[in-house]
């Protein structure tokens, strides 16, 4: 797929329009979803905002998605109840970090952590669009200086495997055209990185605990 540099930079600010549009809209759900009922503003955000570390915690250890939602209401109804006598910054700082409380309750890894594979995965892909652009801007400007006129420069990188940059000037020696190709190979750094975060082989594991049990 051949794209242009200004129709890829609108895809690449779209994209990043999303991805802040998401963070955005985490924010106010983290808020909603796991505050507890206590009073002030800021206590409700400090308990929504412990109770979602919580949570990605437990998401990290492969935790079902059911399962960590019955954690989170029993945390949420725990900080509330201890807030009435110690306060929720108190409570919180009894209580410890997140992730070693998560670590405590899920004592083993269990299935797949599609969603963090997931995130991780979009957001080394925007990295590597973003590089992409850049290198040919800095491709283009290299070429008006030193190609002679009229020509058409093509550019590999390594650290890009299966990108090509081209760029096509004219009879003054300005860039006239500037465009990336790439294959199925760009993809390759956003998929091993959905696998290596996924761990899909937690479902192996489960099987062998499963069938463990059943002995």
């Amino acid at each position: 797929m051949t794209t242009s540099i200004n129709a890829a930079s609108a895809v690449l600010a779209g994209g990043l329009g999303i991805v802040l549009l998401m963070f955005g809209f985490s924010f106010v759900w983290a808020l909603l979803r796991f505050r507890a009922p206590v009073r002030s503003l800021r206590d409700q955000w400090s308990t929504a905002r412990y109770v979602f570390r919580y949570d990605n915690s437990l998401d990290w250890r492969g935790v079902a998605a059911s399962e960590r939602r019955s954690l989170t209401d029993e945390l949420r109804r725990n900080i509330a109840d201890a807030a009435a006598t110690d306060g929720v910054s108190g409570t919180l700082e009894r209580l410890g970090h997140p992730r070693d409380l998560a670590n405590a309750v899920a004592t083993r890894d269990r299935g797949p952590t599609w969603s963090v594979g997931g995130a991780v995965a979009v957001g080394l892909w925007f990295v590597c669009q973003f590089a992409t652009f850049v290198g040919l801007d800095v491709l283009a400007s290299g070429v008006e200086q030193m190609a002679p006129p009229a020509a058409t420069v093509t550019v590999t990188t390594p650290v890009l495997p299966g990108t090509a940059y081209t760029v096509v000037t004219d009879a003054t020696g300005a860039a006239v055209s500037m465009a990336v190709a790439s294959n199925v190979l760009a993809w390759l750094i956003p998929t091993l990185a959905f696998i290596v975060f996924s761990r899909p082989w937690r479902l192996l594991n489960a099987r062998r605990a499963g069938r463990a049990s059943e002995i």
